[in-house]
């Protein structure tokens, strides 16, 4: 049983108003922005600039590598 969720995004954008998660007290909504961190600009870069280089030299890529396999 969970205590506590915080919860980013939905199957449906924006979550309705009347959706029971709203009159939940152990549950915290945001809008779609909990990645957002002082640093995220950054490490997207990071990411983004590893990745284009990787792929310019072996066609593949370095960094968050979706894995279909491991079912995401």
């Amino acid at each position: 049983q969970l205590s506590f969720a915080a919860l980013d995004v939905f199957e449906e954008e924006p979550l309705p108003q009347d959706h029971p998660l709203w009159k939940m007290d152990n549950v915290l909504i945001t809008s779609h922005i909990a990645g957002l961190t002082p640093d995220f600009q950054k490490k997207i870069m990071t990411i983004l600039l590893n990745n284009l280089k990787s792929y310019l030299a072996t066609h593949n890529l370095q960094t968050n590598q979706v894995k279909l396999s491991a079912g995401y």
